[in-house]
This record gives C-alpha cells, sequence and structure tokens, in this order.
C-alpha cells in the first residue's frame, strides 16, 4: 500500500480552508448597504413578506426549538435570534397576546 503524506484533498489542490481545516473560526460581519430606496406600496408589501418570513421562520424554529441546527453548535432558538434579532420565547409570547386580543374583540 502507498503511504500518503497529505490528505487526498490538500495533495490535489484545495486549499485547508475550503475543505474545513481552518484554524479560525471567526467570520466577520458583512454589511451590505442598498442604494435602493423604497417607499409606498412596495415599503408595505416589503414589510409584510419580512413579518411573514419571521412569523412562519418561528412556526418552524418552535418545533424543533431544543435541537442543534444541522452543522451548527446552537439550536433553533439561538438560529431565531440571530436571524431577527429577538428571542423566539418573547416572540411566541407576543404573538400569543396579539392572538388573544383578536379573538376577544
Amino acid at each position: 500500500m502507498l503511504a500518503m503524506s497529505k490528505p487526498w484533498r490538500l495533495r490535489y489542490g484545495a486549499s485547508k480552508s475550503s475543505i474545513g481545516l481552518a484554524t479560525t473560526f471567526e467570520r466577520k460581519p458583512v454589511l451590505r448597504r442598498s442604494k435602493l430606496k423604497i417607499s409606498g406600496e412596495d415599503l408595505e408589501r416589503e414589510q409584510k413578506w419580512a413579518e411573514d418570513k419571521m412569523y412562519y421562520a418561528a412556526r418552524a424554529a418552535w418545533v424543533k426549538r431544543n435541537r442543534r441546527v444541522p452543522g451548527k453548535p446552537y439550536n433553533w432558538a439561538t438560529w431565531f435570534e440571530n436571524m431577527f434579532g429577538e428571542n423566539l420565547f418573547e416572540y411566541a409570547k407576543r404573538m400569543k397576546g396579539k392572538k388573544k386580543a383578536a379573538t376577544s374583540s
């Protein structure tokens, strides 16, 4: 059998970082600023879509809130907080109050 000095992928030109062997795990935040200005009906529609995205992401994350996100060191509740900037449990409590107020009226 042939003795291999390097892992196969490294011998054929792949870098350590491209195959997940990088030594640092820090990511720098990417700030993107859009030059597109949204107003009027388009702004309302975008806000509605953002609310819907958050609502349906919360529903999906709530079912699996204590499980780990595949390939990540955190759970779905933490994923929701990172994605939307609001705690999943506080969002659920707020939406529960909103639903209760809508049904009681």
